[in-house]
C-alpha cells in the first residue's frame, strides 16, 4: 500500500510540473510587445497654395469680325466658306452694285450743277446783284451735293467685302441672291493676329475679385496631360442677359502640336482665394467630413491622431487650412487602416 500512495504522489507531482512548464513560455509570450507596423512617411509640402476659381469654358479666337455691306442690297456672290484661310484684303463677297453705281453718278451729277450754281452766284454776289443770303444758299447747297457724292462713294466701295485680318471664316451666315439689310452680317472672319482665348461664365460673385492680367493656368480636354500658362485680357462691364454671369477671356498661347479650333473644351484654374502653406497627399487623410478630416503622424514609436481642416484639393494633395507647425510628415498610404496609438516603425525607400 505504502508503495502505491508513493507512485500515485510521484505522478501528481509530474503532472503538475508538466503543467507549469507549459504555461510559462505562454504567459511569457503574451508579455512580448506587439510586432511593430511599417508606414512610409509623407513630407507636408509647405509650398505656398492659393484657393483656385475653376470653371470650364470654350476656345475662341481673341479677334473675330461680323462682315455686312453698310448700304444693304442683293448679294451677288459669296466667294468663301466656313473653315476656309482668308489673307488680310481677299476679296469674301460682293454685293449687287448696280444701285450704287447709279447713286454715285446722280450723286456727281448734281455736285456738277451745285457747282455751276455756286459759281454764278458768287459772281452776282460779287457784283452786288445778288442777296448774301441766296449766296449762302448756294454754298450750302454745293457743300450738301458733296457730302452725297461721299456718301454714294462709300457705299459703293463697301459693295465689296474684303479681310480685315490673316485668319478663316468662322462662319457663312448669308448667300448669294439672298436681300439683306444695311449691316446685316454675311460672314464672320476669325483673324489669328492676337491668338486664341478661353471664354468662361464667371458667377458674380467671383468677378469681382478677378482682375486684367491676373496669371492662370489652363488645361484643354483635347491635351489633358498638358498645363498651360494663361493670363487675364478681358472682363464684361455687364452679366449676360438670362444668365446673370460675366464673359471673362483669358488668353493662353496655342501649343504648336494641336490643331486649334473654334469651340474646344477646356478649364481654367485662377488662384484667387487665400493662401495656405501646408498640403498632404489626399491619401494620408482619414475621417474625412465636408472640410474636416484628420492625419496620423508618428510620435514615439505610436500612430497619433492630429485634426485637420481642408482648405481645398489640388490634384492629388489636399491644401491644408491648418498650418501643422510641429509636423514634419504624416503617414502615408494605408493611414486609413491603421488605429490611433498602433505601434508602427517608419520605413524609407530603398
Amino acid at each position: 500500500m505504502k508503495t502505491r500512495s508513493t507512485i500515485v504522489t510521484l505522478s501528481l507531482i509530474a503532472l503538475a510540473l508538466s503543467g507549469c512548464s507549459t504555461s510559462e513560455p505562454a504567459a511569457a509570450q503574451a508579455s512580448e510587445p506587439a510586432a511593430a507596423i511599417p508606414v512610409r512617411l509623407a513630407p507636408i509640402d509647405r509650398t505656398p497654395a492659393r484657393e483656385p476659381l475653376e470653371l470650364p469654358g470654350l476656345v475662341m479666337p481673341r479677334d473675330t469680325f461680323d462682315l455686312g455691306f453698310p448700304g444693304g442690297g442683293v448679294i451677288l456672290d459669296v466667294l468663301v466658306d466656313a473653315g476656309d484661310e482668308v489673307q488680310r484684303g481677299q476679296v469674301l463677297a460682293r454685293l449687287d452694285a448696280t444701285a450704287a453705281r447709279a447713286t454715285v453718278m446722280q450723286a456727281r451729277e448734281s455736285l456738277a450743277r451745285a457747282e455751276r450754281d455756286l459759281g454764278r452766284a458768287r459772281t452776282l454776289s460779287e457784283s452786288g446783284s445778288l442777296p448774301s443770303a441766296t449766296f449762302e444758299d448756294a454754298q450750302t447747297g454745293a457743300e450738301v451735293a458733296r457730302a452725297n457724292v461721299a456718301a454714294a462713294g462709300f457705299a459703293l466701295r463697301y459693295s465689296t467685302l474684303r479681310a480685315p485680318d490673316d485668319g478663316w471664316v468662322d462662319a457663312r451666315l448669308a448667300d448669294a441672291r439672298e436681300v439683306i439689310g444695311p449691316g446685316q452680317p454675311v460672314l464672320r472672319i476669325a483673324s489669328r493676329a492676337r491668338g486664341w482665348v478661353l471664354r468662361v461664365a464667371v458667377p458674380d460673385r467671383s468677378v469681382a475679385r478677378l482682375h486684367e492680367g491676373d496669371a492662370a493656368t489652363i488645361t484643354l480636354d483635347a491635351m489633358p496631360e498638358r498645363t498651360l500658362d494663361a493670363r487675364i485680357v478681358e472682363i464684361a462691364r455687364l452679366p449676360s442677359i438670362g444668365s446673370g454671369t460675366y464673359d471673362v477671356e483669358i488668353a493662353f498661347d496655342a501649343p504648336a502640336e494641336l490643331t486649334m479650333r473654334t469651340g474646344l473644351v477646356g478649364r481654367v484654374s485662377i488662384p484667387i482665394g487665400e493662401t495656405f502653406g501646408a498640403s498632404v497627399p489626399v491619401s494620408a487623410l482619414v475621417d474625412g467630413r465636408d472640410h474636416d478630416a484628420a492625419v496620423l503622424v508618428v510620435d514615439g514609436g505610436r500612430a497619433r491622431r492630429v485634426p485637420v481642416r481642408v482648405a481645398f484639393l489640388r490634384g492629388d494633395h489636399a491644401v491644408l487650412a491648418s498650418a501643422l507647425d510641429d509636423v514634419d510628415a504624416v503617414i502615408g498610404v494605408g493611414a486609413d487602416r491603421l488605429d490611433p496609438g498602433a505601434h508602427v516603425e517608419p520605413i524609407t525607400e530603398e
